[in-house]
Order: structure tokens, then sequence, then C-alpha cells
């Protein structure tokens, strides 16, 4: 009879129910020897396992369970760039620290997804998940609908503060003008900027302040502005002693082909602001190339200040934002909303500071 049993459940995949029937004990021995061992003894607990394991069954399935539970115990994270570039880059590693920490204590993972501009939203549409940060969406992204329409908790990081969303976010654009104001005060008149991509329709090259009517990517356009009112209120002339590049990415590579297009164009900056320390990092990298001396003949500035900004020679003069704090701070808001501990729409805007290194000297 058992030899029968055993042939006709080998034809169908095991389920709890087959597994009690073999170990002759009821479904809810079996969900015990899984989930709560405390409640059998270890001689029966070892019987149950052992048998599960010859018939192939190791446990419940994950994906019905939730189901039924109405929880993944998983948060969508949904990144603005490629997950390549994000995975790679210091201050997104940072953010995700954060994150990874707050959600690690209460035992729940983290599904990163992709973000495209010009493909469809069905991937965060259809994602298995108990809430959503979304890391510096496009600020017109249609994908910011579509997280809305799902109605999960949802946290937008580096995102204006709206009424309709929770938002965390640092102080982009005072420290931007610090940074700038920083450098006017040692007597520079003559600045490169660089920045990452300040619209969808991105063209990589010497660009101008037009682009800032257009609202893409938050944290840059904040930052270019906080140039701006510095270098406005120094009275410096924005046509012909200032010049934008702008990049891709946040990445070395840009910075290094920003330097390389002010040269091109024959423009000498004596002083570089980057939207970003790996931009900065760049440009010393293609400054000192290039014959030129940190800071003697050019001064360099980036933001952010992740690790390498303070390993780099000069270390770098720069504007120190908390990217952890950021991510621990998203994660909260997150978890308070999922525990229903607090109201949605709640905003946090996070201090930044001046950290001034070797970078950054006298105007020659």
């Amino acid at each position: 009879m058992q030899a029968e049993f055993d042939k006709a459940s080998s034809k169908k995949k095991p389920n709890i129910k087959t597994v009690a029937a073999a170990a002759g004990v009821s479904t809810a021995t079996v969900s015990n020897a899984f989930n709560r061992p405390d409640q059998l003894s270890p001689k029966v607990r070892e019987r149950v396992l052992t048998v599960a394991r010859e018939l192939g069954y190791s446990g419940a399935d994950p994906v019905a369970r939730n189901l039924r539970r109405m929880s993944t115990n998983t948060i969508g994270f949904v990144y603005r760039e490629s997950l390549e570039f994000g995975i790679n880059d210091p201050a997104s590693q940072q953010f995700l620290q954060g994150i990874a920490r707050a959600l690690e204590s209460r035992g729940l993972g983290l599904l990163l997804l992709p973000y495209s501009a010009t493909a469809n939203s069905e991937t965060v549409r259809n994602a298995a998940v108990d809430g959503i940060i979304l890391y510096c969406p496009p600020i017109n992204t249609p994908l910011v609908q579509v997280v809305k329409d799902r109605r999960l908790p949802a946290v937008f990081v580096d995102y204006p503060t709206r009424p309709d969303c929770t938002t965390v976010r640092v102080r982009d654009r005072s420290g931007a003008r610090a940074v700038a104001e920083h450098l006017i005060q040692l007597g520079h008149k003559r600045f490169g900027i660089i920045s990452s991509r300040l619209t969808e329709d991105f063209r990589e090259g010497v660009s101008d302040w037009s682009r800032l009517e257009h609202d893409f990517y938050y944290p840059e356009k904040e930052r270019l502005i906080g140039y701006r009112l510095a270098l406005e209120e120094a009275n410096i002339d924005l046509s012909h002693h200032v010049r934008i590049f702008e990049g891709k990415h946040s990445a070395t590579l840009f910075g290094r082909r920003a330097i390389a297009a002010f040269l091109a164009a024959e423009f000498k900056p004596t002083a570089v602001l980057a939207i970003s320390d790996m931009l900065a990092i760049g440009a010393i990298e293609q400054l000192k190339e290039s014959g030129f001396k940190v800071p003697n003949d050019v001064s360099v500035a980036g933001f952010d200040d992740v690790p390498e900004a303070s390993r780099i020679e000069p270390a770098l003069t720069t504007v120190r934002q908390d990217s952890e704090e950021k991510g621990r701070r998203a994660a909260k808001f997150l978890l308070e909303m999922l525990d229903g501990q607090a109201e949605e729409n709640r905003h946090s805007v996070l201090a930044v500071e001046l950290i001034v290194r070797k970078s950054t000297g006298k105007a020659r």
C-alpha cells in the first residue's frame, strides 16, 4: 500500500498534505516542523523532515504564502540610472547601505528594479513588493504616477517636496552656493561647471543655462541654481566667464571629457565646480594629464564627499551629504508607513556641510 502511495505521489509535486500522509501526522505538525520547531519533540520533527527530504518537499511555497498574508516582506528600489551604474556609483552605494541596514533589522528583502525613460513601467507596476523607494526619479516621469496608482507606501528621494508625496532630500542649493562662494572668496572669476545630464534629450558637450528651464533631475537643477546665485551675487559675467559641460552620468569619464572640451574651446577656467565628486575626480585627473597643477593652476570642488574624495591627490574640497543617513531615513519613513504608525506625505530635508581640502586655493 505504501509503495502504491509513493508511486502515485511521485507523479506530482509534493505538498504539505503529501508529507503529512507519508509521515502519518497532521498537516499542522508538518507546518510546525518547518516554521515552529519548538512546538514538536526533536524526534517527531526529525521524522517529518526526513520524510519531507525523501519526497523532495522543502516547505510551503513562499509566493503562495505571501499572497495569503498579502505581504511579500520585500521593498522595491528604483534607481534613476541603469542598475549597473547605480551599483558602482559610490554615493549610491552609501545610500543603499543605509536602506539595507534599516531593512535587515526587520528581516526584509530589497528588490532592485530597473528604470528606463524609454521603456514602459510594467516591471514596476507588477513587482511583488510591499513598498517602493524611488531614488532621484526624473521630476515629470510617468513612473511617479505608476507608483502612486499602486497605492503602496512609497518614498521619493532627491525629489521636490510635494504635498502628495513622501520625500527625502538634502539641501542641494545651499550646499552648491556655499562651495561656489568659497571659490569666489579665493578670488576666482572664471568658472567651468560640470554636470550630468539636465534633460531627457541629452546631448553631451558644452551647454548653457537655458537647460535649467527643464524639470528633469532635481539635484542637478538645484545645485546649478546654487552655483548661479553665488556667481550672480559676485557680479560674475555668466555669458563670458562661465561654461557648463553636460555629461551623461556622474562618472569620472565625463569629468575628464569636460576638461578636454573646455580646453578644446579655448576656455581655461581658474576654478571647476562639479556637481558630484566623481565628476570632480575625473576633472583633476584630466587636468594633471594636460599639464595643469591643482590647485596652483586650477581649483576643483565637488559635491557628496564619497570616500574617494579624501583619497585623491590633492584631497577634494566638496560638499558633504550623509548619503547613508538619507537611505536610512527613506527606509524609516517607509517602514513606519507599512506599520501604520505614520501619516503619508512627510518630508525630510537633510543638512549638508562644506568640507575644504587641498584641491582649492587662491586664484593666480
